[in-house]
């Protein structure tokens, strides 16, 4: 929606929250870009005269919560004539404390917000979000932001089955009377809702302002959220009742204590007691989203989807088990509705395991481990055995649906997988390869030959179009993402397939002297020759089965190394944001290119975020990204904080003095 469309002289968007959906993001991305808005007709304000230089107008809460009505016409009068004399159609305000504190005005202030349409065409803008991630980030606040007086939740040290109970918190989870009482105030159709998980909240503001990425470009992602450590270090500092001024020294300490070590941490997480009582007090609040606006996040605030779907992936002793380790922390991290599936790491050779430190880590991520016993008739070609093992486990896991992983990816944002009435999703391959274009390709002969031993008609196999050099070739499919029906048993098949064609002698580049640059390396002259087969083998048992796939969004296992292929449309926003990625060989070396895709367009702040900083320069350390010069300057830090006055504070309370030393020393 561009409301700049609209034929109406002026118009007044407020941008009211919700909390916790980026709006401090937002706020600065529209503050330093307001110039360039305002050649394109857009103001936001920067109002000196009446708050100093504020990113957020939180004038217009003070206006509000005072029911100052002489303040806030005058005030919306000067905005008037502002937006007049510099030709601005559109005037933008924002403020999250429009949402926070819509039920602490009085129903005199709302009307008096109402009254704006004297002078404006309003519009109020809105993030939401899902309601138990709203209500777990909302505590995260209360905890990291308290405050006393009308609101004791938020002196807190409460726990979250505490908080819940206090009326001004439940109030924030009631979507619906919130969009009932904007409606009654500015008439159906001024609530403009986005969905928070739907994008970054940067590409959603440019869709709704109507402006191009250069306009409002990206801004680092600001205010972010602690982790559990974090959250709980907090509460104990919150039950000291320190001075002001010693109280910051600390939180201080704690916030830069949190983005070191957060890696080791799990994100705050909600008990299940919280999560239901969220469900009750957000059913109402879903239902109109869902109805009056198409927003859904299709029941993900109970346990039923988290038992449909189950990931799995290989860890193997080195960098495989490196990479799993990101993969399978970026699932609970960022999977939004997806986040707490089940995981299944699979580790096929006994004299490949991974270490102990890695089974560990693993057992905190809720993930499961399954040692197997694979013999491969190949095993130069490693990713036989992720073919076989997958198979193995098809056999024996009880998911609905199963999302095979290649441990070389991420995810970065909430994923789309649902799978609808198909029976699998897949991403055509990128380059043509080892595929045939038809009849008079030289490497179709490797495609007839596949499909007799397999008993499979050529026929049946349909065309695609690789998704990178766009050639039309028969389907074949990346195999690093591969959504099936369990009871389809598509590995199964695949896993037949594969070995047919191994005791045939069918390898897509015999005798052809390659050596494929992986994820986890070189492969070897003998394991190159093998490249592709895998993939030939999964189509055709989706299409030799008569089954059907869908094409993964073109966000979703996303060719990184390619990236220069595509620039143009990860530029122009064609795939939105890049929410799993497939890096391949980037993180492999200390490079200057393995570094550079950090700043890529189109990959979401918060995700990479937490990829750059947190998770490669703990846990890749010097084997992976991270240089020397990067882990002294994190022992440095850490040194820094241990011998600071507010660590020995902190600790007086809470031991982690020998866990930062341990660190400190390494």
């Amino acid at each position: 929606m561009n409301l700049l469309d609209s034929n109406k002289k002026i118009k007044l968007l407020i941008h009211a929250g919700t909390p916790k959906t980026g709006s401090t993001t937002l706020q600065q991305a529209m503050y330093t870009n307001r110039d360039r808005l305002l050649e394109k007709g857009i103001l936001y304000p920067d109002l000196e005269i009446w708050q100093g230089k504020a990113k957020k107008h939180q004038w217009l809460v003070n206006y509000l919560i005072t029911n100052n009505k002489e303040g806030l016409r005058s005030r919306f009068h000067e905005l008037h004539e502002m937006a007049i004399k510099l030709n601005a159609t559109m005037v933008v305000l924002s403020t999250e404390g429009i949402y926070n504190h819509w039920f602490d005005y009085s129903p005199e202030a709302r009307d008096l917000l109402g009254e704006l349409t004297d002078f404006f065409n309003v519009s109020i803008w809105c993030f939401f979000r899902m309601p138990v991630t709203f209500a777990v980030s909302l505590y995260g606040q209360s905890v990291k932001n308290p405050v006393t007086g009308s609101h004791p939740e938020n002196s807190t040290s409460l726990s979250m089955e505490e908080i819940i109970q206090y009326p001004t918190f439940r109030k924030r989870l009631d979507y619906a009377s919130f969009i009932d009482s904007v409606e009654s105030l500015f008439g159906q159709g001024s609530l403009i809702a986005s969905k928070y998980e739907s994008a970054d909240i940067l590409v959603q503001a440019r869709m709704i302002l109507g402006v191009a990425d250069h306009v409002l470009p990206d801004v680092p992602r600001l205010n972010e959220s602690l982790s559990n450590l974090g959250i709980d270090l907090l509460r104990r500092l919150n039950s000291l009742n320190l001075p002001d001024s010693q109280r910051k020294d600390v939180f201080e300490t704690i916030s830069s204590l949190d983005k070191i070590l957060s890696s080791s941490s799990q994100p705050i997480t909600a008990s299940e007691e919280f999560r239901q009582q969220v469900k009750v007090l957000s059913a109402q609040s879903e239902k109109t989203l869902a109805e009056r606006y198409g927003i859904s996040w299709n029941d993900s605030n109970s346990n039923k989807d988290d038992l449909k779907y189950e990931f799995v992936l290989i860890a193997e002793a080195g960098l495989l088990e490196e990479q799993a380790l990101i993969l399978c922390e970026s699932i609970r991290i960022f999977g939004g509705r997806y986040a707490n599936a089940f995981i299944a790491v699979l580790s096929p050779r006994p004299d490949h395991r991974p270490k102990e430190s890695t089974i560990q880590r693993l057992e905190q991520l809720n993930v499961k481990y399954v040692p197997l016993t694979i013999n491969s008739p190949c095993p130069e070609f490693g990713a036989s055995f992720k073919v076989l093992g997958w198979s193995e486990y098809e056999k024996i896991s009880t998911a609905d649906v199963l999302i095979g992983l290649d441990s070389d990816t991420v995810f970065l944002a909430e994923p789309d997988l649902e799978i609808g009435s198909d029976h699998a999703a897949v991403r055509p391959v990128d380059v043509v390869g080892m595929c045939t274009k038809g009849l008079e390709d030289p490497r179709d002969i490797y495609w007839q030959n596949l499909c007799r031993i397999c008993g499979v008609e050529y026929d049946l196999i349909p065309y695609v179009e690789s998704t990178v050099d766009r050639q039309t070739v028969k389907a074949s499919y990346n195999g690093g993402f591969v959504i099936v029906r369990r009871s389809s048993h598509i590995f199964q098949r695949t896993a037949e397939f594969f070995l047919k064609s191994v005791e045939a002698g069918l390898r897509p580049f015999a005798n052809e002297g390659l050596k494929i640059n992986a994820g986890h390396g070189l492969v070897s002259v003998e394991g190159s020759e093998y490249w592709g087969s895998d993939q030939a083998c999964l189509s055709l048992a989706i299409w030799g089965a008569n089954l059907t796939a869908r094409a993964l969004p073109q966000n979703l296992n996303f060719p990184l190394h390619l990236i220069e292929a595509l620039r143009s449309e990860v530029d122009s926003g064609k795939f939105g944001t890049l929410v799993h990625i497939h890096y391949h060989y980037l993180l492999k070396d200390v490079t200057t290119a393995s570094q550079d895709f950090m700043d890529y367009p189109g990959l979401p702040t918060e995700g990479i975020s937490w990829l750059k900083e947190h998770v490669l320069h703990l846990r890749l350390k010097q084997s992976l990204l991270v240089g020397e010069s990067e882990l002294a300057s994190s022992r440095e830090k850490l040194q820094k904080i241990y011998n600071s006055n507010a660590w020995k504070v902190l600790t007086k309370y809470y031991k982690l003095r020998d866990t930062i030393k341990r660190i400190v020393r390494k």
